[in-house]
């Protein structure tokens, strides 16, 4: 199955990042609950891409998740 060429084209390293630095803001204290879940709901579509990464791509979680330097 080909996959689609936006999919094979991510900088997981990065989007990763991008990931970390959106749960961050949801954390910060001013933020009306409107935005929080926006940020929310932005952070859940990444989630369901790195787990189509793992899952139909084959690409293994220490590419898309890096789980062996989160747990170091």
């Amino acid at each position: 199955m080909e996959h689609p060429e936006f999919l094979q084209k991510i900088d997981w390293k990065l989007l990763r990042e991008q990931k970390q630095h959106l749960l961050t803001m949801t954390k910060v204290q001013w933020l009306n609950n409107s935005f929080k879940d926006s940020l929310n709901g932005v952070i859940h579509l990444i989630d369901a891409i790195q787990d189509y990464a793992c899952e139909e791509m084959k690409l293994g979680d220490k590419v898309v998740f890096n789980l062996e330097e989160d747990n170091k």
